[in-house]
């Protein structure tokens, strides 16, 4: 029952219920009584607002009531005829409500206890003399329906329509305009005698009542008591990338991501928390909408295909990632490498709105190697046969073109421009969507076509996604997600050694003394004397050699959810992933070195994985008391199929089927089944909005594992404390919030073979009979079974602070995490009384450590804004066990094992001969430690470092310089609006990673046998002429061991500082799409990785040839180059 005062008379007219109707339709911001209720009101009472809602001012006084112990008293139809105000689903304090409600409308409010009595004030009138009409949207261009707009220091005010416009007359050409929007940081515009304004509001930095997408979840951001990072699809740019990934370079603290190549639909390599396996997957669990799906790269030449490139990067809403263990315990045996949840748009309820966007631009390679001309490398050739004669190779014969090389002078082919174009790159979006609060649904289709920078390769991606929601009584919802996609990626072997016909370097060491149509495998054959290294024409080969991929992938779900009773909650789910496959490579003859024979593969590859789900929640408040429950039953199961063969002999190219060849060399087809079964249960607590305590368990049961222990338990236990929701800190006006945080967790990683853990059979000959016998083809075991075999265990502890300054202008994010992975999966050494040679066990044992750090702040909210984001993580890992006898795991990189894993280093580190300069003279020689193998040691050799004093180099003398792992990554995001207009800068960089340029032993030789990068002008030619210290001389018969794989001489920095991204946009006023009956315009401009800087040598510092391989992580043997694109769209909103 409301109190009323009935026998109390106001004295206002006409006018003042005018100014009081315009005050009030505001957004939930219009006022504060001569003073703030905050002063008069706990500032720890909150309201709930279950939905987003238009509701009479009545009714918010309702809700106070029923959820506070708060009366309100106020004249009998005193709101009678005033608007409704928009109210937004979450929570929110009852002083912030209050303030919204009337700020600066000059209504009085005295508190008498818990009562609230509501009288007219002083209300300052205005004359209203001035039209200003406009658009209000958010950072991303979406309008934002029912945003307040008041004049400020009177009651003079009103709303935002659906689309966002809005029309007032305010008292003069100065007048000051005050927008504010719940959820989103209020601006004051200054009129400045403009009749039409547009205002972009940005959303609240660290907005507690935000919600943050959880396994099988959500909570507020108040609640969360672990280690999570967020990204909203403004944030993700308006890039046309083909792979979402790419978009979070640098936006998250705890997240690294690398390019490892520049190929349209490649591969992109994600760590969370830096890797913490040896053999396992290193890479996070992506759940879309809830499916957990697998992130394998597939096939195909260089890197393979990214499977996640099939999905629409303008699709997605939000994207949280689960860092700490207490996190991702939730999803048990497959979080241990953090997990990536990706939210996309849903349909909400409103007006309905269509909206296209089409984005167009051209891409070109960031940087080309600087190389040789034709003159210089004739002169480095000669001189490396005069040196081989005269040391090494005495006699050796000189290529006859030197007899007559002034026919090749003044030719200077640049046979990187040849094989390197400008792409162009287009991408089309049509979205529809709306609804009502029973029935809401989003449709959108996509088309992203994409030329790669180096001939002939490419990407393609169609996509449709379509969901709905659907109310279908007042307790059951309905709810369902569909998601094809088709891709294809026309592959160029970019990759690689030169002899394999890699393109890029076969166009780094081809010859610039020959014309673009000549070849120089021809070239090399008809010299005697010169023979090596004659490849085909690049430029042939690129265009020549036939290899696509292509995906077909579809990801379905559907949910089914009903409320039981208050608070209690069943939901049932089920979901399919269908992905096939498929890839055909042509080889031509044309493009092999001496005119192989032409060759040809096929691969089908096929999955089907499903997965439902079924989960029980309960909710509950009384009191300081709150807490709510989660348990839930889910099982997966994946079944693929995988077809291959090859062949070759054909003679030719014409028709390009593998049934036309000669002789088929190979063929396999097998199918495989993995299953997983789960049990799971998460409490979350809260007490007095302060305290918070969030436990989960889960127990996994895998089919991949021994017989002895398929099923393992996987708990977590995390704490938060509000501090400052403490009543010491409630009337700080510069500390706004402080949270700490801590958890520990353990979480799982099953990620390795299906049949892992079984004795496997395979094909074996045998000769059986007697005398010489006959050939039979049987099987054999060929590993050895061990029911013992489980996953890999990560505990992780995580201490974190939360803190905001000056009204959260300043917001710090800070977390340090420990975790110990065990149980490792190593192929260890067994008896060979076995009949095996190695067997896969749990044995070794790696630790992970780091700091993070994330910084936002608003330096200007006001007609000029500008906002910061800044974050830095810091990590290492040290090898703790590594088997029964600790012994080191040695791997390479396509030119010796320079990477050693051991015990108390961190995983593949670095392990090489320390180059320390050159040698200038024979007595230096004589008096320092040299290679005992080899053609000897000359003046002009790369001298080594005796580590052990012994006075010879050998493998006794590597030493560990480093590794991939960087010392640190950062990212720094600066986003400007004036007016209509807004700029986004977008710089990351990595310090401290070191990478084996693998490809450098062909393009820094001075063998003369290739063409050299300029290094090779500071080489070593005489002691008087000693060179930079670390070029050695040419030699055609090369000498000192120059050129060893595994030395300091080829490993490099990569550090480096990166400008990813600027967009600068311009958001059409609501009086011009008005005229032209369109809701919203938005054009922008984009610039891709508009610099890069770096010390490092190659094309791409983040390569790695093997992908995200552990054991040898930074390789560069030649990568398909980065791209810088320039690209200009159009967003239209109908």
């Amino acid at each position: 029952m409301k109190n009323r005062l009935t026998i109390i008379l106001i004295p206002y007219g006409k006018r003042l219920l005018t100014c009081v109707m315009r005050t009030l339709i505001l957004l939930l911001c219009c006022s504060v009584f001569g003073f703030t209720p905050g002063k008069s009101l706990s500032q720890h009472k909150f309201i709930h607002i279950q939905n987003d809602q238009v509701v009479a001012i009545d009714v918010v006084f309702d809700m106070l009531k029923d959820q506070t112990d708060l009366t309100f008293i106020y004249p009998e139809d005193f709101f009678k005829n005033v608007p409704e105000v928009h109210l937004k689903k979450g929570k929110i304090r009852v002083h912030k409500l209050l303030e919204d409600l009337f700020l600066n409308s000059g209504f009085e409010l005295r508190f008498k206890g818990n009562k609230i009595i509501i009288t007219a004030g002083n209300i300052p009138g205005a004359q209203q003399n001035h039209p200003v009409s406009g658009t209000v949207l958010d950072t991303g261009g979406i309008p934002l329906a029912g945003a307040n707009i008041l004049e400020k220091g009177t009651t003079n005010g009103t709303q935002a329509d659906f689309d966002g416009n809005f029309s007032l007359d305010v008292s003069g050409k100065n007048a000051i305009l005050v927008v504010s929007y719940i959820g989103f940081t209020s601006r004051e515009i200054n009129v400045n005698d403009r009749s039409v304004i547009t205002i972009t509001l940005s959303e609240s930095v660290a907005s507690l009542d935000e919600v943050l997408v959880v396994g099988y979840g959500t909570q507020t951001k108040r609640k969360v008591t672990n280690a999570i990072s967020s990204i909203t699809a403004e944030e993700l740019g308006e890039t046309s990338n083909d792979a979402f990934s790419r978009a979070l370079t640098g936006k998250m603290p705890g997240v690294q991501v690398q390019q490892t190549t520049g190929a349209p639909g490649g591969n992109i390599v994600v760590r969370v928390r830096g890797g913490g396996s040896l053999s396992a997957s290193n890479d996070p669990l992506y759940v879309i909408d809830g499916f957990p799906v697998e992130q394998t790269n597939i096939g195909g030449s260089d890197q393979g295909f990214n499977p996640l490139s099939s999905i629409n990067p303008n699709d997605i809403e939000s994207i949280q990632v689960l860092k700490d263990a207490s996190a991702s315990a939730i999803y048990g045996s497959r979080g241990a490498n953090g997990v990536v949840i990706i939210t996309t748009k849903r349909g909400k309820s409103g007006k309905n709105s269509l909206d296209f966007s089409v984005t167009t631009g051209v891409q070109s390679v960031i940087n080309k190697m600087d190389l040789l001309n034709g003159d210089q490398l004739l002169d480095l050739v000669r001189e490396a046969y005069v040196n081989a004669d005269t040391s090494t190779s005495p006699g050796i014969p000189f290529p006859r073109f030197l007899d007559n090389e002034s026919q090749y002078r003044g030719i200077n082919t640049d046979w990187q421009d040849q094989i390197f174009r400008n792409a162009i790159v287009q991408d089309y979006q049509l979205s529809a969507s709306g609804g009502s609060e029973d029935f809401k649904y989003f449709v959108s289709g996509a088309y992203h076509d994409e030329d790669g920078v180096v001939l002939s390769s490419g990407f393609k991606r169609f996509t449709l996604r379509t969901n709905f929601d659907v109310n279908i009584t007042d307790r059951l919802r309905l709810g369902t997600s569909i998601t094809p996609s088709y891709s294809i990626m026309d592959e160029v072997n970019a990759e690689g050694h030169w002899a394999d016909n890699a393109v890029i370097n076969e166009a780094v060491i081809y010859y610039p003394f020959l014309k673009p149509d000549e070849s120089a495998e021809e070239f090399v054959n008809n010299d005697p004397n010169f023979t090596c290294c004659g490849t085909p024409n690049p430029v042939l080969t690129a265009k020549e050699y036939d290899a696509e991929s292509s995906q077909l992938r579809l990801l379905a779900n559907t949910y089914l959810e009903v409320d039981l009773a208050d608070g209690l909650k069943a939901k049932t789910s089920f979901g399919v992933d269908f992905f096939d496959f498929e890839r055909n490579e042509f080889n031509p003859a044309i493009i092999k070195r001496n005119n192989d024979d032409n060759s040809a593969n096929s691969r089908k590859l096929s999955q089907r994985n499903w997965l439902t789900e079924n989960t029980l929640t309960y909710a509950k408040s009384f009191g300081k008391h709150s807490f709510d429950v989660l348990g839930g039953f889910t099982y997966q199961e994946e079944r693929e199929q995988n077809n291959y063969i090859a062949a070759n002999g054909i003679l030719g190219d014409a028709i390009r089927t593998i049934n036309d060849f000669n002789t088929v060399t190979e063929a396999s087809s097998f199918v495989q089944k993995w299953s997983l079964v789960s049990l799971l249960g998460r409490m979350n607590y809260a007490y007095n909005d302060r305290y918070f305590v969030s436990a989960a368990i889960r127990r996994d049961g895998s089919s991949r594992f021994g017989a002895n222990r398929k099923y393992a338990t996987f708990p977590s236990v995390s704490l938060g404390w509000l501090i400052s929701e403490e009543n010491f800190l409630a009337d700080s006006q510069t500390l706004n919030m402080l949270k700490l945080r801590a958890s520990y967790g353990q979480t799982g990683n099953n990620r390795i073979g299906n049949y892992s853990s079984f004795g496997l059979v395979s094909s074996s000959n045998y000769v059986l009979g007697a005398g010489n016998g006959v050939g039979v083809t049987g099987l054999n075991l060929s590993t050895i079974n061990n029911p013992n075999l489980t996953w890999e265990t990560t505990e992780q502890y995580d201490i974190g602070a939360e803190i905001g300054l000056f009204q959260n202008r300043i917001f710090v994010v800070a977390d340090y995490f420990n975790s110990e992975t065990s149980a490792l999966l190593l192929n260890v050494p067994i008896p060979r009384i076995t009949g095996f040679g190695s067997a896969l066990q749990n044995l070794g044992r790696v630790k992970n450590t780091g700091w993070e750090f994330g910084v936002n702040t608003r330096n200007f909210v006001d007609t000029f804004t500008w906002s910061t984001d800044f974050n830095i993580s810091f990590s290492d890992n040290k090898v703790l066990e590594l088997g029964p006898e600790g012994d080191p795991i040695r791997s390479g990189s396509g030119a010796g094992s320079i990477y050693i894993t051991e015990v108390g280093g961190q995983i593949a580190s670095f392990s090489v001969y320390e180059q320390i300069g050159i040698f200038q003279t024979r007595e230096e020689i004589e008096n320092s430690a040299t290679w005992a193998t080899g053609n000897g040691t000359y003046p002009g050799d790369v001298k080594y470092k005796d580590q052990n004093g012994d006075g010879v180099i050998n493998s006794d003398d590597r030493v560990v310089i480093g590794s991939n792992n960087p010392d640190f990554v950062w990212g720094l995001t600066n986003s400007f609006s004036y007016k209509n207009f807004d700029l986004r800068v977008v710089i990351n960089g990595v310090s401290g990673n070191l990478v084996h340029n693998v490809a450098r032993r062909f393009y820094n030789n001075l063998e003369g046998n290739q063409n050299q990068t300029v290094e090779a002008l500071n080489r070593w030619k005489s002691p008087s002429e000693p060179g930079d210290g670390t070029t050695p001389r040419a030699n055609r018969s090369t000498s000192g061991n120059n050129n060893v794989a595994e030395s300091s001489r080829w490993v490099e920095d990569g550090s480096f500082t990166r400008i990813q991204n600027v967009t600068l946009g311009y958001t059409f006023p609501g009086s011009f799409t008005q005229k032209i009956h369109i809701s919203s315009l938005r054009i922008f401009a984009d610039i891709a990785n508009l610099a890069y800087f770096t010390k490092y040598t190659g094309y791409n510092p983040e390569v790695s040839l093997s992908g995200g391989n552990p054991l040898n992580m930074g390789s560069d043997y030649g990568t398909y180059p980065l791209s810088r694109r320039v690209s200009i769209g159009v967003k239209i909103g109908l």
